[in-house]
């Protein structure tokens, strides 16, 4: 890649498309790079957007790289949903494989010397659970199809990084919480109940889906700042774990939530199984730390608190929040 950023960490107007930058990341992406000093187009489907860009239609994406002359590409757009890949294979594979491929051709023939920021899911190493933090060398065994497409894109990075000589970093995020948090994922929901309890006299019960598992949560504005970090210093053709390296409990999240809100709530867990034991997915993140310098910086009570006071406005506002 041709040098993006100055030596002392400015971006010097270097132009980064984003794509799915109307996104939950993206919004905190795109502000960020711009506070940097980077020229951002934002790529969306959606008509308030820089450039239009559909992964599913080559014509645009080669069109948005034409145009923009990237220096750095970012793709953030992608069916991210496992539930709604798990209803629409054909879909999630069209957007999160195919749709990259399209960047990928594009890139080749528009703008070979441009860096492919490729952004996976904590999900490709698999569901179960693990005696340590998993590393990048650790096996992916992805088992389901958002997964899996995570896992394909991953592996067609790497591919056309070692047969075409495209500079191209791999991101793996682990569960990125804050604010912004679309609602289909925890622990927004439980976020939405505790500001409906604080200002809508909603009954004092948080209902949940089981809390048996312990995983690595990560802020919204961390996990951008890792994504910026990692345009600007990662190693081509590396993949990074964006984590915070600590095991966190469910039930220890909506604890901190209900205590941060400051309501007295009763917690009902659904589909829980008691005799399960819980899975414990856990990211090392020091390979990222000594490459890029990156660590997170908040901790689970600023995303948690933050979270709730976006959510607190919007229904006041009574502005939905946009995937």
């Amino acid at each position: 890649m041709k040098e993006a950023v100055a030596a002392d960490g400015s971006w010097d107007g270097a132009r980064v498309l984003v794509t799915g930058a109307r996104g939950f990341i993206g919004r905190h992406l795109v502000a960020g790079l711009g506070a940097a000093g980077a020229e951002v187009v934002a790529g969306d489907r959606g008509g308030d957007a820089d450039v239009k860009l559909d992964l599913r239609d080559g014509d645009t994406v080669r069109e948005a790289i034409r145009s923009s002359k990237p220096a750095i590409v970012i793709n953030l757009a992608a069916i991210a949903d496992p539930r709604r890949a798990e209803a629409d294979p054909l879909a999630a594979y069209d957007v999160n494989v195919l749709g990259q491929l399209r960047i990928i051709l594009a890139l080749r023939e528009l703008a070979p010397d441009a860096r492919l920021v490729v952004v996976g899911s904590a999900l490709q190493y698999g569901r179960d659970g693990h005696d340590r933090p998993v590393r990048e060398d650790d096996p992916q065994r992805p088992d389901g199809v958002y997964a899996t497409t995570k896992a394909a894109a991953d592996l067609q990075a790497v591919q056309h990084h070692r047969s075409d000589g495209l500079d191209i970093v791999r991101l793996r995020l682990f569960n990125v919480i804050g604010p912004g948090r679309p609602e289909e994922y925890f622990p927004a929901p439980q976020t939405r109940q505790a500001a409906e309890i604080l200002d809508r006299g909603a009954p004092p019960v948080i209902r949940t889906l089981s809390l048996r598992d312990t995983l690595d949560f990560v802020d919204v504005r961390d996990a951008a700042d890792a994504i910026q970090a990692v345009a600007a210093r990662g190693r081509a053709g590396a993949a990074y774990n964006v984590a915070s390296g600590l095991a966190t409990p469910l039930r220890s999240v909506v604890d901190r939530l209900i205590e941060i809100a400051g309501i007295q709530a009763e917690v009902q867990e659904g589909g829980s199984n008691a005799a399960a034991k819980g899975r414990v997915v856990v990211g090392d993140p020091s390979l990222m730390a000594r490459d890029t310098g990156w660590r997170v910086s908040r901790t689970l009570d600023d995303s948690l608190r933050d979270g709730l006071t976006e959510v607190r406005e919007r229904l006041a506002s009574c502005v939905p929040i946009v995937a």
